[in-house]
Parts: C-alpha cells; structure tokens; sequence
C-alpha cells in the first residue's frame, strides 16, 4: 500500500534528533513571534501602563515606621559575615513550629557560618526548636558540630544541648533571627 502523504513523505526515522520545530520560513512560525510582540504592546497599552509597580516615587525615609534603619542593620550584619554574602553552602534545618524556616549557610572558606529563623507569620511571638543534629561547621579537615550559637543582634549566646536550641522569635519587632554558629 502506498504512503498517503505521497512519495516525498519523510518517514518517522528522518526527523532530526533535537526535536519538531517549525522552519523559519514557515508562516505559522512567523505569525507566533508576531503575535508575541503584539501580546507586549497590549499588556504596555493596558492594565500595567499605570501600574503602581512600575512607578517612580519620592519617600520619606525618616517616617515612622520606615525599614530604612532595619535594612542597614541587615547590610551591616552581612558585611561583617562572609556567610552571608553569597548564595551558596545553604542547608535548610528542622524547627518544630511549621510558622518559621531555619537554614545554616556557611562561607566558602568555611571559617563563617551563620543560622537564621525566619518568622513565616506575623501573627504572634513565637517559641520553637531550632534543631542542628548532626550539622557540621568549620574548615575541611577540622570541622565540628556546632556548640553554642550567639545572635548576631544582641550578643546573647545560647549553648546547643540535644542537637539543638529553643528560642523566641517576635516577628513585630523583628522576622528573623541570625546566630553566629560556634564550633566546639
């Protein structure tokens, strides 16, 4: 029986290996990418032309209630921490309250490793486990599992008993904690 394509069908074997895409000179293919720009003007015509997102605005930095001295504190606390200047070396670890997230990141040299506890909720204070287990901090060769860690705000230290650490998290006053780990 004959191909019903007709006798310059290709067969299934002579696709090329890298997937069906149109030709460029297919006027389907055309039509898409010009569709595509179209869809752009419409969405610069309409709804987002006078969206808040995309404005300029004058603020007032010393408002009440500005973040302005929250984020330089932030800035500085990473400044001073290597392990927090990059996105590398992130190990998410257990707490016990499923409103807050707690991750370790450590420096690519290894000598700076930095705990944080995000409040996930700003419903109320909250009290919960910060759980290290077998969590290990400190350059190749030498590292250890972490001892104490001390929050980077206020200097207080909290010693690591039973793989880990209960602590207070307000998020009214502040979302996240961030603790210097210490190593044994």
């Amino acid at each position: 029986m004959a191909d019903p394509r007709g006798a310059n069908a290709a067969s299934g074997r002579d696709l090329p290996g890298r997937g069906v895409h149109p030709a460029e000179s297919d006027e389907g293919s055309r039509q898409a990418g010009i569709l595509a720009i179209l869809h752009l003007f419409h969405l610069a015509d309409g709804e987002y032309l006078h969206s808040e997102k995309y404005e300029l605005k004058t603020r007032d930095w010393d408002r009440t209630g500005n973040i302005k001295d929250y984020v330089g504190r932030l800035n500085r606390l990473r400044r001073a921490n290597p392990a927090l200047l990059q996105t590398g070396n992130l190990r998410f670890v257990a707490v016990d309250d499923d409103q807050v997230m707690g991750f370790v990141k450590e420096s690519a040299s290894r000598d700076n490793a930095v705990a944080v506890a995000i409040a996930l909720s700003g419903a109320r204070p909250r009290e919960f486990w910060l759980h290290f287990g077998d969590l290990e901090i400190g350059r190749d060769g030498a590292r250890t599992r972490v001892a104490a860690v001390e929050n980077l705000v206020t200097g207080e230290r909290h010693a690591i008993a039973w793989g880990g650490v209960r602590l207070n998290i307000n998020p009214t006053e502040d979302p996240a904690l961030l603790l210097r780990c210490l190593a044994r």
